[in-house]
């Protein structure tokens, strides 16, 4: 009996190690249970944007959320703005749009304030001579939005400057309103890579398209801040701009 228990010790040692060698190999990297891969609808590489509308109370306001001209030749237009009223924090934002290749006729900003008579700007641009995501600055013009006032503004193709019904345009809405003393507090403290997220997370459509737009003129080679942009417009029904990055 005793040397049937001593036997049996000794084996039970033996499985106990193996089992633990096991368990050791289990957990090395790549030998485990694979993580779901992201699919091309879900953000890109493990960079994530969420974009959560703020609660305004206004219906939708965009206009030609992509819009197309009659003719063949003439490409894709859409304002890079939400189905409802967007919010900036910043009194001077950018305001960007897609179009879908480059152009040889005019192209037309306007902004408007919904209690003024005349356009707050009116700025005619020299014809694009690419296609993809163009930001106009408003500080580049001295134009200081003011504190909840809803402002529209569009942006036009304009393929006969005599006959202006063939103007192709797209547009939105955009109301500034001053950043609370929280999230100001956040921007000085993260990585610039964190800004377009954490502007979306907090409902600042505006801020967080100009950022990530920025960020890739900065790095045009950087795919993931492509496929976060793109993750973003999709998220307001941008899917024009958005195949375009992730391209």
């Amino acid at each position: 009996m005793k040397t049937y228990g001593t036997t049996a010790l000794v084996v039970f040692m033996i499985l106990f190690a193996l089992s633990l060698g096991a368990a050791e190999k289990s957990e090395k990297p790549g030998t485990g249970p694979k993580v779901q891969e992201k699919t091309a609808t879900s953000p890109g590489k493990g960079l994530f944007i969420q974009y959560k509308p703020p609660r305004l109370g206004k219906p939708g306001s965009r206009i030609g959320g992509g819009t197309r001209g009659t003719g063949t030749d003439t490409p894709l237009l859409s304002a890079l703005a939400p189905a409802h009223p967007g919010l900036t924090s910043k009194p001077r934002p950018s305001l960007c749009w897609y179009i879908e290749k480059p152009m040889h006729t005019r192209i037309e900003i306007t902004l408007n304030d919904e209690k003024a008579v005349k356009p707050v700007l009116e700025k005619k641009l020299a014809s694009p001579l690419r296609g993809g995501v163009q930001c106009l600055k408003l500080s580049d013009y001295g134009i200081t939005l003011q504190p909840d006032v809803e402002y529209q503004w569009f942006v036009a193709i304009i393929p006969d400057p005599e006959q202006r019904s063939r103007d192709i345009i797209s547009g939105g809405l955009i109301i500034y309103r001053e950043p609370a003393a929280a999230l100001s507090e956040k921007l000085t403290s993260i990585k610039k890579t964190a800004v377009p997220a954490l502007y979306a997370e907090e409902g600042i459509w505006y801020d967080a398209v100009s950022s990530l737009s920025d960020l890739i003129a900065a790095n045009p080679d950087d795919r993931d801040l492509r496929l976060m942009r793109a993750d973003l417009l999709e998220q307001a029904g941008l899917t024009g701009a958005a195949q375009q990055d992730r391209k």
